[in-house]
């Protein structure tokens, strides 16, 4: 709270303030922002399958609902040719329905890189993380113990 002290200016600022927190509580200034939005969106139907517009039912959570895949952490470990190489990848959902697969590769003990590619479904998804992972292998990766 402000304390109202005798002087002019620290009047005006109290009167202010009072009079910007009573237009703040307006319904009348909620609904114009509500009116403005709605004037904005232009679309007329949904642009997916899982957009933010549809209505809901409860219980219905599509976007969450993806197989589980273990994470696949790959090294690759050869003395002779002065090689200690790790590989990762792991499927995540993301907030749009989507999934990714997340790749993770470099030289061991430093951080290394990482790559994202997005897909539509979980279904290219997998598919996606079991060729890196066959292709891994085939080139002389093996699974890390944990």
């Amino acid at each position: 709270m402000l304390r109202q002290h005798g002087s002019l200016f620290s009047q005006v600022i109290v009167s202010e303030m009072i009079r910007l927190q009573s237009w703040y509580r307006e319904p009348i200034f909620a609904g114009a922002i509500a009116h403005h939005i709605i004037d904005r969106n232009h679309f007329l139907r949904n642009d997916s399958a899982m957009s933010l517009d549809r209505i809901s039912i409860w219980g219905d959570n599509s976007v969450m609902k993806f197989p589980e895949v273990a994470p696949v952490n790959l090294v690759r470990i050869n003395p002779e040719f002065n090689m200690a190489r790790f590989y990762g990848i792991e499927v995540q959902p993301t907030l749009f329905g989507e999934v990714s697969v997340l790749r993770n590769w470099g030289r061991i003990g430093t951080r290394g890189q990482s790559m994202m590619v997005t897909y539509e479904d979980a279904d290219h998804a997998i598919a996606a993380f079991q060729k890196v992972d066959r292709q891994k292998s085939h080139c002389g990766y093996v699974r890390a113990s944990a």
